[in-house]
Parts: structure tokens; sequence; C-alpha cells
């Protein structure tokens, strides 16, 4: 390998920032750092695979415990009854959870 090319590099331009990375893929870690750099609102504090539309989200655990989910709007988390924007939620890795618009 060249050890004289940076593996990773952020520039900030005029009202965007640029990011190179020479290797791929990029631990969880940092790909949450660079998307909260980017003011990207995260839908889990943990590493969770969401899939979400206007009207619904659906969240499956990475790993268990406990985590906040921070949805676009209020919907009602299907498992537990609870209609807000932010829920803190128990989960066992691989359970799913929904919420839907009420």
């Amino acid at each position: 390998s060249d050890k004289k090319s940076p593996a990773m590099g952020i520039a900030r331009r005029n009202g965007w920032n640029s990011v190179y990375v020479g290797s791929a893929p990029l631990p969880i870690p940092l790909l949450r750092f660079l998307a909260e750099k980017a003011e990207i609102r995260l839908w889990s504090d943990e590493a969770d695979i969401v899939c979400a539309t206007e009207d619904m989200a659906m969240v499956v655990a990475s790993e268990s415990g406990l985590r906040t989910i921070r949805l676009h709007k209020p919907q009602l988390h299907l498992q537990s009854g609870t209609h807000a924007q932010i829920h803190s939620v128990n989960m066992e890795r691989g359970d799913v959870h929904l919420f839907v618009k009420e």
C-alpha cells in the first residue's frame, strides 16, 4: 500500500464539507460521526436497521438494550401504545418494532 496517501481527509468548503476515505467499508461509529457532523438526524442511538416512510417506521435491533428512537414526527409505537416523537425502547437483538401514524 501507498503509505504517503491519506487514508481519510475532511475538507470544509463554502457551505458544505467533503469527505475522502481511501478504503471501505467504514466502521459504523465513523459513519455515525460523519452523519452527526453533517447535522443528519439519526433515528436510533444504536446501530439499528431503520426502514421508514412518511407514515410509518420499522426498527430492527442490532444489539440488545435500551435505545432512544427519534422519529421525524409523533407516531404510535405499536408494541407499547405510546404516541410520541421520541421513544425510549428496550429491545432484544433482532426485535422488530413498528411506529405508525395514529
